[in-house]
């Protein structure tokens, strides 16, 4: 016993791979074979095994019950539901029978002969026992089920017998006519249901391959399941669905097979990992431009930075006021006239030097037209390439031409300022571009204590042959130049939203300005362009056989449709139509 239920186990084990610890890829990959479909123990262990790795990868449910149609057909109770009701003959009838009492309505399923009389079944436990010559007739009756196993001019036929009986036993007539019109409306259903599944037939048969590279498994999955939904429906259609969806499954198990493909042909190998890292690159460039927000802060200056700026701008004014008080107090009169010159320097100088402090700014940063953001997007767009690993090859990559406007509209659209709770100085409003000949001028519009202000940072560039190098920044607030004092808590601020915006872009690593002139900026790319593969020598690629065209399937001969209700009139002593035997 023990040896059999081993034996059991391996035969299991070794018919399908099992879904523990197997991936839907790895399922896939592997079609069942003919010999696999010719054995029912195999092809039960494989649709077990297809269930099993649903539940564990819904995601991939359509294309595992793809897979799983070869192994339904080939299962042995794999007819469809079209295939069991037209399996069903017609079971149940109405027996029309004169009881003491007048014609009644007797169902049946069946009838037997027994000594001078018939015995009828209702199917429900009854029976009721009749001579013969009290039978009236006989119609079939048609459950909902039964619609789909019949031709509708059976039916038809079904409803005239009905009309003709209705007439013919008048104490019958409201009841047989009642069912004649349920009949009427149910087979008009079913003529539309079979029109409407002849429309989608026609359509889905229609509907030839056109593979491209967006194309994905799951939708020819999904097209394949809904032609087997078809088959079971119109099992007449089989032969016809299945010509139709050879292409489709042929390309489902390229797919399954590890291939990819490229809109013309299908890759495999290096040549399918290579075009699928082409359709990440894409979809991370197209991204990017579409999604890409620069986040720079708020703050133009750390807290506490603002007293260093006010000590440097006001200081040596302020420390002459106060050396010009206490002189004087002095009792030499030169002394208290020095107080008075110290005072009267401090003062009218402040004012003379940073008056424009105190008066409205004016933009020195200009832009004609409106500028092309998308261009600065593509720059970035390209240092994230080289960031995911893929060098600047071609050539509109690795030399591009900034325009003023070009980036302004960038610092307009791109650029979020994220806020700062603990900020005290002043508060960044925009910012904007201007390019010279030798030097950048970086605009900050700012905001501090209900003032505007316009924070101007003069870059130095030197671009040399193999490097670019920049200068210490000049700080002009409202066009007046700041001390190196004054002039340090913004420098530092400056540098530290530089290297964040570098962080946040990488631009820094993967160009450089190779030249700078009025109102435009050529970046080069930093790193030197790869040496091309040379291509491999093509070999011949022999010329295809001609494609035969398809057989097409010859519609199957009909075969006579034995009368399933003969055995039962028979037995009720009615002729084939279920009516009263003429006598000789």
């Amino acid at each position: 016993m023990r040896v059999l239920l081993g034996g059991l186990l391996i035969f299991s084990a070794s018919a399908a791979p099992s879904a523990r610890g197997v991936s839907s890829d790895q399922l896939l990959a592997s079609p069942p074979s003919p010999a696999d479909l010719a054995t029912p123990a195999k092809v039960q262990a494989q649709l077990a095994a297809i269930e099993q790795q649903i539940r564990s990868d819904p995601a991939r449910r359509a294309e595992l019950e793809a897979y799983a149609i070869p192994l339904r057909h080939a299962a042995p109770s794999s007819k469809s539901a079209g295939e069991k009701a037209s399996a069903r003959s017609v079971r149940t009838y109405w027996v029309l029978a004169t009881a003491t009492t007048g014609p009644v309505i007797v169902p049946a399923v069946s009838a037997k002969t027994q000594g001078a009389v018939v015995v009828v079944d209702d199917g429900h436990g009854k029976r009721s026992i009749w001579d013969r010559q009290r039978i009236l007739g006989a119609l079939p009756w048609l459950g909902d089920s039964d619609f789909r196993a019949l031709d509708p001019a059976r039916i038809s036929q079904i409803v005239q017998q009905y009309e003709v009986r209705a007439l013919a036993v008048p104490q019958l007539k409201k009841p047989l006519q009642a069912e004649a019109a349920r009949l009427r409306a149910a087979s008009a259903n079913e003529v539309k249901r079979r029109r409407d599944l002849q429309r989608d037939l026609d359509t889905w048969v229609a509907g030839s391959l056109r593979l491209s590279s967006t194309t994905r498994p799951g939708d020819l999955a999904q097209h394949l399941l809904a032609g087997e939904r078809l088959r079971g429906e119109i099992p007449a259609a089989a032969a016809r669905i299945d010509q139709a969806a050879a292409p489709y499954r042929a390309a489902l198990q390229e797919f399954w097979a590890g291939k990819i493909f490229d809109g013309s042909k299908w890759l495999e190998g290096a040549e399918a990992r290579q075009f699928q890292n082409a359709a990440k690159l894409k979809a991370a460039r197209e991204k990017l431009i579409a999604d890409f927000r620069l986040s720079a802060d708020s703050g133009a200056l750390p807290p506490g930075a603002m007293r260093i700026v006010l000590q440097g701008i006001f200081g040596v004014g302020a420390l002459a006021v106060i050396v010009g008080i206490l002189l004087l107090l002095a009792r030499l009169p030169l002394l208290r006239a020095l107080g008075f010159l110290l005072i009267a320097a401090g003062i009218f100088g402040v004012i003379g030097l940073y008056w424009p402090l105190f008066a409205a700014p004016s933009r020195t940063t200009k832009s004609e037209g409106r500028g092309n953001p998308g261009v600065v997007l593509e720059v970035l767009a390209n240092a994230n390439e080289v960031k995911m690993g893929v060098p600047l090859r071609t050539g509109e990559k690795r030399k591009v031409t900034l325009a003023e406007s070009d980036v302004n509209a960038f610092l307009r659209e791109r650029v979020d300022f994220s806020a700062r709770p603990d900020a005290e100085g002043p508060i960044r409003k925009s910012l904007g571009v201007q390019l010279f000949e030798g030097r950048i001028a970086i605009d900050e519009d700012v905001e501090w204590r209900g003032r505007a202000f316009v924070i101007r940072y003069e870059l130095p560039v030197q671009v040399g042959k193999n490097e670019t190098q920049f200068g210490a920044p000049r700080i002009l607030i409202n066009g007046v130049a700041l001390s190196a004092r004054a002039a340090q808590p913004f420098r530092d601020s400056f540098e530290a939203s530089l290297w964040d915006a570098a962080g946040q872009t990488g631009f820094n690593r993967t160009y450089r300005i190779t030249h700078l002139e009025p109102g435009e900026a050529e970046l080069g790319a930093r790193s030197p362009a790869p040496t091309p593969t040379p291509a491999p020598t093509p070999v011949p690629t022999p010329t295809p056989a001609p494609t035969p065209a398809p057989t097409p399937v010859p519609a199957p001969t009909p075969k006579p449709t034995p009368n399933p209700d003969a055995e039962l009139f028979e037995i009720l002593g009615l002729d084939p139509s279920g009516n009263p035997k003429k006598s000789p």
